[in-house]
């Protein structure tokens, strides 16, 4: 296929596109009966026989595929032509293992005629004629996609980068076509549709630079100069819902990057829309489809464009070059449940969208999805994450989506996809602000979600900075003086390409310790919007690692529950009613071996809440050994040191 298309560069391109659409149409078919022709090479042990073929499998295959349109009549078949006035070593290398590949397949003619017939009976595929035949060998449902696939229109982009609209409609007609620059009007449908009956090439409802196609044009236009030129450009218009949502989001000089680039179609509409202007970071660890990602690259006068071969999965977040990046789109490979067209898929993307997956299939395919989505995270500028699939599985899709806002929730949210675009829910998962379209007339289907990071606003940011006067790191614990009479007031902001990413926050959003009042004391952590006016002049906190997630929460270690920790909280310590108002206790022990026996008599019978979660039931062992001392004949113990156990614990911690 690149032989040909190199060949259109030098005038001859019908030739080239020709033979181009010849290959692919041989690919999608031996694709399409891949599980058949596995058959018959198990019933017929052809492999065993000809185990020289082994490494050749997918030649193997596409022969087979094409002696199964004729039944494996070789009378019929119309044979390979391995004359050529130019062959180099070797291509007459490859024609050697072609041949000998027929022979062997002449040799089992009647082996795999018979193997063929037993699947027919199978699949109870009758009909007139040898195509007929073959084609009812399909199951029913995946007949009913290629039907709705033929009769789908097709779109093709203009490449505003080497052409406009005014001189593409010439072009068009003087060629022959009719073209029109309105839409078409659907009203019976939300979405935008094509009517069948017309025959003339116009402009689609949704997107101003798509032409919609015929299909009894497409493949005329397809093999024409203002395609293999790169003035139009081949793109199923379901591709082109989440690089028009970004229009609103981002700026044409922003970076961006495509995670997994394929043969460039987001990226080559991305440059189209930011006018080679910014820059974009393809990347793409497959050699064939790097190769076919350059000769895109240099033939739409993409100019923009950065390609990184590597997987971005396993890629450095951290480096510079990738400082400046605020958007990041994620394509992951994925089921294609929601690809009918799967010829013109293949036309665009180079690859078959098989939807034969196992449950082993999907888990596998998830992974990739979660380590991709996870990676993208760690970007440290990045405010906008777009997440395309052509599935409807929601394992994909909404499990994916899910998983990702509830392990950063607080930071990120959802922003909902062309919200002009009704789609009705029909299952209680789906979520409102995701866009899912399925496939009808007009093209294939898509799954789009995009995440957005939360920035707090600037006076938010002010005051979380002069609530703290001093850290200090002391022994391993963590020493903080609060300001008093001080209250913070959180609010999201919207997300705009202008403003400033804040400024890592510290620990010093990190609230007091204190214990709450009545029967059932606790002991848990006051988030900066909960601080007291009047708090203890220090308070030492064990933590374990200095790390502090966005919302102030904070990672306690074991150690907070000592009794060490607890003789340092005396004096004055604070008591926090139901109506979140904050006083002075009355009683407090002055000395230290009061403070002892308190303490011990409350803590038997404390909650401990880390985050608002208890841990009463997990540490009611401890609990109860405590219960079993004489509180009474406990001397004091020294600062450093903890509680200890009279008696061996009846039942081991979990």
């Amino acid at each position: 296929m690149r032989r040909f298309r190199e060949a259109d560069k030098e005038g001859k391109g019908i030739l080239g596109r020709e033979m181009s659409d010849r290959i692919l149409r041989m690919v999608y078919g031996t694709m399409k009966y891949l599980p058949y022709i596995d058959t018959i090479l198990v019933k017929t042990q052809f492999l065993v026989y000809n185990n020289q073929f082994l490494n050749q499998l997918g030649l193997v295959k596409v022969m087979m595929f094409d002696l199964m349109k004729c039944h494996f009549d070789f009378h019929r078949y119309p044979g390979i032509d391995y004359s050529s006035s130019k062959k180099s070593a070797l291509e007459a290398d490859r024609a050697e293992t072609v041949q000998d590949l027929e022979t062997a397949l002449r040799h089992f003619a009647v082996k795999l005629a018979a193997a063929f017939a037993r699947v027919r009976i199978e699949r109870r595929a009758s009909g007139s004629t040898t195509q007929e035949m073959l084609q009812n060998i399909l199951p029913v449902e995946v007949r009913e996609k290629e039907q709705l696939a033929v009769e789908m229109s097709k779109t093709l982009r203009i490449n505003f980068l080497k052409t406009s609209k005014s001189q593409i409609t010439e072009e068009l007609r003087a060629a022959g076509y009719k073209v029109k620059l309105q839409g078409r009007n659907t009203p019976e449908s939300s979405l935008p549709s094509i009517a069948s009956n017309e025959d003339c090439i116009c402009v689609d409802e949704l997107f101003n630079d798509f032409l919609v196609i015929p299909t009894e044009f497409f493949s005329d236009i397809k093999s024409s100069s203002v395609v293999t030129e790169g003035k139009l450009i081949f793109q199923d218009k379901a591709s082109a819902y989440g690089i028009r949502h970004l229009t609103s989001l981002i700026a044409e000089t922003d970076h961006i990057i495509d995670a997994r680039a394929g043969c460039g179609t987001h990226v080559s509409y991305l440059a189209s829309l930011m006018k080679n202007k910014g820059k974009v970071f393809a990347f793409e660890s497959r050699p064939s489809r790097i190769q076919s990602l350059k000769m895109r690259i240099a033939n739409q006068n993409i100019k923009n464009v950065e390609i990184v071969e590597e997987d971005f999965a396993t890629s450095d977040a951290s480096d510079e070059k990738f400082a400046e990046v605020n958007t990041i789109i994620i394509e992951p490979p994925n089921s294609g449940t929601l690809i009918v067209d799967k010829l013109g898929y293949l036309l665009q993307e180079e690859e078959f969208p098989n939807d034969q997956h196992t449950a082993k299939d999907i888990t596998s395919l998830k992974r990739k999805q979660t380590n991709m989505m996870n990676h993208a995270f760690n970007f440290p500028n990045v405010q906008t994450i777009l997440y395309i699939t052509r599935t409807s599985n929601n394992e994909e899709n909404e499990t994916v989506v899910n998983e990702c806002i509830e392990k950063h929730k607080g930071d990120w949210e959802l922003n909902c996809v062309m919200p002009d675009i009704i789609v009705n829910r029909e299952f209680d998962w789906e979520i409102e602000d995701c866009l899912k379209i399925k496939p009808t007339s007009t093209g294939n289907g898509v799954f789009v979600a995009c995440f957005t990071r939360i920035i707090p606003s600037e006076s938010e940011s002010e005051d979380l900075a002069e609530d703290v006067q001093e850290i200090s790191l002391a022994d391993g614990t963590i020493t903080e003086t609060v300001k008093p009479d001080k209250k913070i007031k959180r609010k999201k902001k919207k997300l705009s390409t202008t403003s400033k990413m804040p400024k890592k926050l510290s620990l010093k959003k990190l609230g007091p310790v204190h214990q709450q009042q009545g029967s059932n004391h606790s002991l848990s952590i006051a988030a900066p919007a909960l601080m007291a006016p009047k708090l203890p002049p220090k308070l030492a906190v064990s933590v374990e690692r200095l790390s502090v997630p966005r919302k102030g929460a904070m990672i306690v270690d074991e150690s907070y529950r000592d009794y060490t920790v607890a003789k340092k909280i005396r004096a004055k310590y604070l008591i926090r009613h139901d109506s979140k108002d904050v006083q002075e206790s009355d009683e407090v022990p002055e000395t230290d071996d009061e403070w002892n026996q308190e303490t011990l008599k409350k803590l038997p019978d404390a909650d401990i809440n880390i985050f608002g979660v208890s841990l009463k039931k997990f540490y009611e062992p401890k609990f109860h050994a405590i219960r079993e001392m004489k509180i009474q004949e406990i001397e004091p113990q020294p600062v450093a040191s903890r509680w200890r156990y009279p008696v061996p614990n009846p039942k081991p911690w979990k």
